[in-house]
């Protein structure tokens, strides 16, 4: 997997949900970050509201379009209404095969 240093990519997930008896696939954006060796994922969900948020490359920051919230390359919240950072997701990383592997 191609990641630059510090520079947030979004992947869009396959999730499966259930709820009693009915189950159903759902779309889940997590941002990965290659942080020196490491990679580290954060959920692309803002804490605010729960409005997807996007990494404007230019300003090296994320923004949520619902209501202003902007959140550093580190998911910590720079400005606006979201009380907490953006969440860290699990990350694994494969060497052999060269990929990440995330639990939702």
């Amino acid at each position: 997997l191609e990641l630059t240093q510090g520079t947030p990519v979004p992947r869009v997930l396959s999730v499966r949900r259930s709820d009693g008896w009915y189950r159903e696939r759902v779309r889940q954006t997590v941002f990965l970050v290659r942080e020196g060796d490491n990679v580290k994922a954060l959920s692309a969900t803002c804490t605010h509201l729960g409005c997807q948020v996007r990494w404007e490359k230019d300003k090296q920051r994320f923004i949520c379009p619902c209501h202003g919230g902007v959140y550093d390359a580190h998911g910590r919240v720079l400005d606006g209404p979201p009380p907490r950072p953006l969440d860290p997701v699990e990350v694994r990383v494969e060497v052999s095969s060269d990929t990440v592997l995330v639990r939702v």
